[in-house]
């Protein structure tokens, strides 16, 4: 099904999906989630992208965004916290020219439930990195002023449990 996969470009909004009908198929995602679910799929271009699921009443799914081919996926991520009727949605930079898979199911692994849904897709230029504007730090600074005031939301990835609002130097 993976090879099969429906095209979700950017700007695509409340696309009506369903898992209703699915075919037992080893998903291979990396994610603990039923074999009886629904792919779509896309083209990075080099700019942040936001796929959000929303689950039709009763209907408790879970999202996977893959990276790869389909025999061959990587797991970018796996969103279970919508709960049954909620919406996963996840938002992250792409890569130019990487195929991206995205498969919804029920959460569990194992599991018959299907559902419907609607998944929609948004594209934007990614932020400005912080980091590559950071602060000179020279040998010797000493009590230089700094502040966290004003800062905008940006992921560090420093790997650290921190918040999102900072200041780089170098």
């Amino acid at each position: 099904p993976c090879d099969s996969a429906i095209s979700l470009p950017c700007g695509t909004s409340n696309l009506a999906g369903t898992t209703n009908g699915a075919t037992e198929f080893s998903n291979n995602t990396g994610c603990s989630m039923s074999d009886y679910g629904a792919w779509y799929t896309f083209t990075g271009d080099g700019n942040q992208t936001t796929i959000s699921v929303d689950a039709a009443a009763g209907y408790d799914h879970e999202m996977a965004i893959t990276s790869g081919s389909c025999g061959t996926l990587t797991n970018i991520t796996c969103e279970d916290s919508g709960l049954s009727g909620g919406i996963e949605s996840y938002t992250f930079n792409t890569v130019n020219g990487t195929d991206y898979y995205v498969y919804i199911a029920h959460y569990g692994a194992g599991n018959t439930t299907t559902g419907n849904f609607t998944i929609s897709r948004t594209c934007d230029t990614p932020a400005d990195d912080p980091c590559d504007s950071a602060i000179s730090l020279p040998c010797g600074t000493s009590n230089l002023a700094g502040t966290t005031n004003g800062a905008t939301e940006f992921s560090s990835n420093t790997g650290c449990s921190m918040s999102d609002y900072g200041a780089w130097y170098t």
